[in-house]
């Protein structure tokens, strides 16, 4: 037996649906799913694969078929920071990007290899500038098709495997082990390129919040 039965191929559809709900019709999943299947079945020697083979090319298809229409994949657009650890440079930039951006986008943190927490010096920068941690989404490089985002913002690492839209590669210098006043200037070189990022996604940069500053008098992030 080289096929799943109609129950996985729909489970497939209907999840292809959900997650581009914003973008296409279910029709468009399910033809989607009918051709990844015309094209994958036949050749199929390992069935236990197959759902996953069908899944990401027709994801594949359905990234195809919005891009012709020069549309992004999400109505909010997504956009996930990876560096080497997903300890400093990644999550400033989720940061500083969800500081300014608020909910016109989904901003994640990840790392190649993800550390378990996030730098202590980076967190205390962030600290003075009144940057909330709390609603940052960390996740591990993804591979997953259906979950990759609109734009991939790589520094200092290797994404192969991680999957995007559109990626961007920022020259950003690995704050670990240095100074906090040269971990300041990668947040200021930082904040510059979330700017500019914002501007190119037509997204309206949110002013700082009143009183950010920090205790040692850093200026507070500005909009």
């Amino acid at each position: 037996m080289r096929g799943l039965d109609e129950a996985a191929y729909a489970e497939i559809t209907t999840d292809l649906s959900e997650r581009f709900a914003d973008t296409v019709t279910p029709a468009d999943a399910a033809d989607a799913v009918a051709q990844a299947r015309a094209e994958l079945e036949p050749q199929s020697r390992h069935p236990e694969f197959l759902g996953l083979l069908v899944a990401k090319r027709a994801t594949d298809l359905l990234r195809e078929h919005i891009s012709s229409r020069g549309e992004r994949l999400h109505a909010v657009p997504t956009v996930l920071f990876m560096c080497e650890h997903g300890a400093a440079r990644s999550q400033m930039a989720a940061a500083v990007a969800h500081e300014f951006g608020g909910d016109h986008l989904h901003v994640r943190a990840t790392g190649r290899q993800q550390a378990a927490a996030l730098d202590p010096t980076a967190a205390a920068v962030l600290h003075e500038r009144g940057i909330d941690l709390d609603r940052l989404i960390s996740a591990g490089p993804l591979a997953d098709v259906v979950h990759a985002p609109d734009v991939l913002v790589v520094m200092g690492t290797d994404p192969t495997g991680t999957l995007a839209h559109r990626r961007v590669d920022w020259e950003v210098p690995d704050p670990h082990g240095r100074p906090i006043e040269e971990v300041r200037a990668i947040a200021d070189e930082i904040e510059d390129r979330v700017r500019g990022l914002l501007g190119d996604l037509s997204i309206p940069v949110a002013p700082a919040r009143a009183g950010a500053a920090g205790a040692t008098g850093t200026p507070a992030l500005t909009g």
